[in-house]
């Protein structure tokens, strides 16, 4: 559901961490709840009420959702680029281990990049900023274009392709870890 209790983010703790991205509203009996910025609290809370999962022999467990999403955002702009209602697709996974959660990743992103390769799209897989919805790694599929608000920062000699708001750069505006001031093409 897209209306979610807003004690589940609390017992996330991400309540905190999002805030701001919130849609809050108090029903009738002034039960707190929220416009879902993103599912995970209401996946996780589903599978923990059911049967679905008896043993770490079923994972790793993949569940995919196309839903909106509502987000607050500070600076909504850019029509579709940028919005407070989105459609989204997302996908869930549960895994026994760390180890098989970054394979799971892997996976899934060599998905998407075979999606692009066929249907002719030349874009550029970065690192990207988790945002307030978190997550310890994050990467994006970026179509290089003249508008929009993220340059990029791609280096075939550094094995750099990343948002230059996440590479980080040093005093001299470039990218940590290039072998040399001259090599890395700003987009």
């Amino acid at each position: 559901s897209n209306l979610t209790p807003l004690s589940l983010w609390e017992k996330s703790g991400r309540v905190d961490t999002i805030g701001h991205e919130f849609f809050k509203l108090n029903d009738n009996k002034s039960r707190k709840y929220c416009l879902s910025p993103t599912h995970e609290e209401a996946i996780t809370n589903l599978l923990s009420s059911t049967a679905l999962i008896s043993s770490y022999k079923q994972l790793p467990l993949k569940l995919y959702q196309i839903t909106t999403k509502y987000r607050d955002e500070l600076r909504p702009r850019y029509g579709l680029l940028r919005c407070r209602e989105f459609l989204m697709k997302d996908l869930y996974s549960f895994d026994a281990s760390r180890e098989e959660a970054m394979q799971t990743y892997r996976q899934v992103g060599k998905a998407y990049e075979r999606i692009f390769c066929e249907l002719n799209l030349p874009v550029v897989k970065t690192a990207a900023d988790g945002g307030s919805m978190g997550g310890k790694i994050s990467h994006e599929f970026q179509l290089p274009c003249s508008i929009g608000e993220n340059s990029l920062v791609i280096c075939d000699k550094c094995n750099i392709q990343a948002n230059r708001d996440v590479v980080g750069l040093n005093s001299d505006s470039i990218p940590l870890g290039c072998l040399s001031p001259t090599c890395c093409e700003r987009m």
